[in-house]
């Protein structure tokens, strides 16, 4: 009885072991990040003197205003823009917006950002963070409008996607706005104020985080790729670094959510994949002990099943938002 039992244990504990590293052999393949809040304060420290220190701008509540941001943003409040938190109109009184403007891909990774939505890339004109206060308490839009300024014109359509996560420490996702009037445009007007080319919608209803955006079209066929970010001690991972992606002829960002400890290689998450033959930039940002890192590399080609590398170097903060503003 007592071999019987004996060997019964034995089996139990064959069982656990080969359940154990069956799952420590799975978690290898990529995992996505994880959650806790000490992961995301390490990336959130990494990034917190790159962020973009908000602009403020000043309007009055019930009355007909059109407001421009320092790279001409353009912000339309109507009468009934403004409501409380309890959901009541507010007709007086001074709003102060806080308001972040990204146009470029430097400025999109610097606030954590990105340009993709439902495992497919975005053709970007722009997108921008906006908070509203009155008297030192958030106030929350009904409806109003904004443009997104454009370097030229264009008749490329544009919907309006508001970003899922609704706090500035965190990079973004992004859900497409409902198809109503105002929320999508055929092609750019003129801001007959400053004279620019502007995606207008007249029929927002979000603030913090709003891109103007349209799903990138493609006939190519579709990859994964990976990069291997590295140094002599492998001392580079999911805890402490970010990795981008740029694809500048749309002006498009994503960002790597998978992440192998074994290959120490950072990859698109998975059913997320991009075109094969697009050119694209790679940039990594990590912070180890309170000093920054720093690697990218420009102008390479999406290849099938693409792998490539980054050794970052350490770097000043200065340094890399000159990097990043070069984009």
């Amino acid at each position: 009885m007592k071999k019987h039992t004996h060997s019964i244990a034995l089996l139990c504990l064959s069982v656990l072991f080969i359940f154990s590293a069956c799952n420590k052999e799975s978690s290898n393949s990529g995992t996505l990040p994880p959650t806790d809040n000490s992961y995301r304060m390490v990336l959130s420290n990494a990034f917190a003197g790159l962020r973009s220190a908000p602009e403020e701008l000043e309007v009055n509540a019930g009355s007909f205003q059109v407001v421009h941001g320092m790279n001409k943003t353009r912000l339309v409040f109507y009468p009934n823009s403004f409501k409380d938190k309890n959901g009541s109109i507010i007709t007086t009184g001074q709003i102060k917006i806080k308001l972040i403007e990204m146009y470029r891909p430097g400025q999109v990774i610097a606030n954590r950002s990105s340009a993709t939505a439902s495992g497919r890339l975005l053709i970007s004109g722009g997108q921008v963070y906006i908070k509203a206060y009155r008297a030192g308490q958030e106030v929350y839009p009904t409806v109003y409008g904004i443009g997104f300024p454009q370097p030229a014109a264009s008749m490329q359509p544009m919907n309006l996607f508001y970003g899922a996560n609704n706090n500035e420490d965190s990079t973004v996702t992004w859900d497409e706005a409902t198809r109503n009037d105002g929320t999508t445009t055929s092609g750019t007007m003129v801001d007959t104020v400053t004279n620019r080319f502007v995606y207008q919608f007249d029929s927002c209803t979000n603030f913090n985080w709003i891109n103007c955006d349209y799903f990138y079209t493609y006939t190519q066929p579709l990859t994964n790729m990976s990069i291997v970010v590295k140094d002599s001690f492998n001392t580079f991972n999911d805890t402490n670094t970010q990795v981008f992606v740029v694809f500048p002829a749309i002006n498009s960002v994503t960002w790597f959510q998978a992440y192998d400890p074994i290959t120490h290689a950072f990859s698109l998450s998975p059913n997320y994949f991009v075109p094969v033959g697009m050119n694209f930039h790679t940039v990594s940002i990590s912070v180890k002990n309170g000093t920054y890192y720093y690697d990218q590399k420009l102008n390479l080609t999406v290849t099938n099943n693409l792998v490539d590398t980054l050794k970052p170097q350490p770097q000043t903060l200065s340094y890399i938002i000159s990097a990043l503003n070069s984009l």
